[in-house]
């Protein structure tokens, strides 16, 4: 009999989409799994809703709000890297964020395929930077302009006739013109506008500047451009044990500090 596997969803978009993602990999080894969506009807200084239905994804999903009985039966596990598959008893609970780009590329086809995240155009000479600010102003994480200042140059460099797609959740951005040049779109939050329409159109870049976050992350990712370059902050979080894990070697780093 197959053994059982509850995975945690919370977060933002990002943040569920690698948790699908490991939930994806576990169903694939023959567990029966099961996404807890407690998080969502909960009480939470940063509220998020539930992106995506699940019944189209081929999970059930359920709210069981109490770890009592996994933390008696030892099968409440964080982080893959606080347990081996050999720990894994007959029912588990996975309450981790997974944000490992394995269960990433282990889901890469069955997450185009349901949720639509297909790359339609190529801007070839356009580059995706996103920024990150609205909570993580308030956390101690928003990303400074100087990380950004390099990462614009360290393109231009190479191809100054580039020009920046900036997306943001801060409805009132202000910019530096004289460290975001060849700005050709500004694309904030507006109403009713769902996070995963936003993922959509970001996927169709060559080039990226993401944000320390999973979302600009994964459409950097998924973008199936050819030769695509992007750039992320390293490290991802600052005096955080949050990082993202096997980062595509041809990334990119610049220092976040």
């Amino acid at each position: 009999m197959n053994k059982f596997a509850l995975v945690d969803l919370k977060g933002g978009l990002g943040n569920q989409i690698f948790q699908i993602s490991f939930a994806n990999f576990l169903k694939n080894l023959g567990f029966n799994v099961f996404l807890d969506t407690t998080f969502f009807y909960s009480n939470h200084k940063f509220p998020r809703k539930l992106e995506v239905d699940l019944r189209e994804l081929g999970f059930n999903k359920t709210k069981l709000k109490s770890n009592f009985f996994f933390r008696l039966n030892k099968s409440l596990f964080w982080e893959d890297d606080s347990f081996e598959m050999e720990d894994l008893k007959f029912y588990n609970r996975f309450v981790g964020y997974y944000q490992n780009f394995k269960y990433l590329e282990n889901s890469k086809f069955f997450l185009k395929d349901k949720l639509n995240l297909i790359s339609n155009n190529q801007n070839n000479n356009v580059v995706a930077l996103h920024m990150r600010r609205t909570d993580y102003k308030i956390i101690n994480q928003m990303l400074s302009d100087t990380y950004y200042e390099k990462a614009i140059n360290e393109l231009l460099t190479n191809n100054n006739d580039l020009q920046f797609d900036i997306f943001t959740d801060d409805v009132n951005v202000k910019l530096d013109n004289k460290i975001f040049k060849n700005i050709r779109n500004i694309y904030k939050p507006i109403p009713n506008e769902n996070s995963i329409d936003v993922l959509r159109k970001m996927l169709n870049y060559k080039y990226y500047i993401t944000a320390n976050s999973s979302f600009s992350s994964i459409a950097a990712f998924l973008s199936e451009i050819d030769n695509k370059i992007v750039i992320y902050p390293d490290p991802w979080w600052r005096n955080s044990e949050i990082k993202l894990i096997n980062i595509p070697s041809d990334w990119i780093g610049i220092q976040n500090n």
